[in-house]
């Protein structure tokens, strides 16, 4: 017999234990859910970074974690370093992070400054 774990079931009544519509409506029909660890990147930011764990290849997971501190990067750009400056949106990404980027092979990115090309030459 399958069990339900639900706040009114009891072993006397055997149809208690079963789940009414209602009573799943209430468990399922709202998800919960956490305030995003930054209100400017979002809580799709946050699920982006949670979900690095789970890509089995490097070189994604790499182009996955460098696409994510720059949408953080885009989202504050006055947090952009400048040389000999602490890079923010790498701190931000290890702060939302709940594992350590390196043991999965993580590096981090290039800053935004030194990919684009100087507009005078």
């Amino acid at each position: 017999m399958v069990t339900w774990l639900l706040p009114n079931s009891t072993e006397s009544n055997p149809t208690a234990s079963y789940p009414t519509a209602s009573n799943l409506t209430a468990l399922f029909m709202f998800l919960p859910q956490q305030a995003p660890s930054d209100v400017d990147c979002g809580r799709n930011l946050d699920l982006l970074i949670q979900a690095l764990p789970r890509i089995e290849d490097a070189e994604e997971r790499q182009r996955i974690a460098n696409r994510a501190v720059g949408l953080i990067r885009q989202s504050h750009p006055s947090w952009n370093a400048l040389k000999g400056e602490a890079d923010l949106a790498w701190d931000l990404f290890l702060r939302i992070a709940s594992f350590d980027p390196k043991d999965l092979g993580i590096k981090k990115p290039e800053s935004a400054s030194s990919k684009q090309p100087s507009k005078h030459s």
